[in-house]
């Protein structure tokens, strides 16, 4: 496969990524960054192998100037992991001209009860139709804090384990001004942005945000949270995990994911 170039946003769910994702995908030059990774993209049908999925990413997520982007979470990493057999990123970093940025959010509260209502409704932007309607659930709260605080702790490891030095953006250090994160792209692509496309994504947080927050920090100081601190649900006793069992293979949910 011939060489290519473009970027890597390493991050987690709730971080403002849709929304600085929007804006170098709207430039139309800086790759078509979304979750390619992901199991839900991949299936129906999955990949035969390695290279059948880089092929199958690289043209979703490049621009017809050869740019690729691609968001990328713990998750993720995972999943190819398992499925294919092969470390992405290293496999980016040594085959392509990779440009790694880091992602993160500074309130993880917030993150986390936005992340429970997201599970919940399956509305991960403001446009995505309501599944249903969200309700407050602490037990939840905790499980996406706990995933989100390991899901950062797990690519500090990574990088400084690899020896490798991203650049690192805080979303709400990016609320003002996003075209560092955009230039940054840019730089790396080789073609400037004369000015920043409009983006349809808004911020999701509402009233309701702010009354399960005092509504979790009241709960944290009365009720246990040692139970709901394991980051995703214990693996169930189907048939398809005792197959996986029995083969020595990684039982479902996946690591990372709910």
């Amino acid at each position: 496969m011939a060489r290519a170039k473009g970027s890597l946003i390493l991050t987690e769910g709730r971080s403002g990524s849709n929304w600085l994702i929007s804006l170098t995908n709207g430039t139309g030059f800086l790759g078509n960054s979304g979750e390619w990774f992901s199991s839900w993209f991949l299936r129906n049908p999955m990949p035969k192998n390695q290279e059948e999925l880089i092929e199958r990413v690289l043209a979703k997520a490049s621009t017809s100037n050869g740019y690729f982007c691609v968001k990328i979470f713990p998750a993720h990493v995972h999943f190819v992991q398992i499925k294919f057999g092969f470390d992405l990123i290293k496999y980016f970093m040594d085959e392509h001209d990779t440009n790694l940025v880091r992602l993160t959010r500074r309130d993880r509260i917030r993150q986390a009860i936005s992340y429970a209502r997201g599970i919940q409704t399956n509305q991960w932007t403001k446009s995505n139709p309501k599944r249903a309607e969200a309700e407050y659930d602490f037990d939840l709260i905790c499980r996406c804090y706990f995933l989100l605080s390991r899901s950062d702790a797990y690519w500090n490891a990574y990088l400084e384990l690899r020896q490798l030095e991203p650049d690192c953006f805080v979303y709400e250090d990016l609320l003002g001004t996003p075209e560092k994160f955009v230039n940054c792209i840019s730089d790396h692509c080789g073609r400037a942005v004369s000015s920043l496309p409009e983006s349809k994504h808004s911020i999701q947080r509402d009233a309701r945000t702010e009354e399960w927050l005092a509504r979790f920090v009241e709960d944290v100081g009365q009720r246990g949270i040692v139970e709901p601190s394991t980051p995703t649900r214990h693996p169930p006793g189907t048939a398809s995990n005792l197959v996986r069992l029995f083969r020595g293979k990684a039982l479902k949910p996946y690591p990372y994911t709910f």
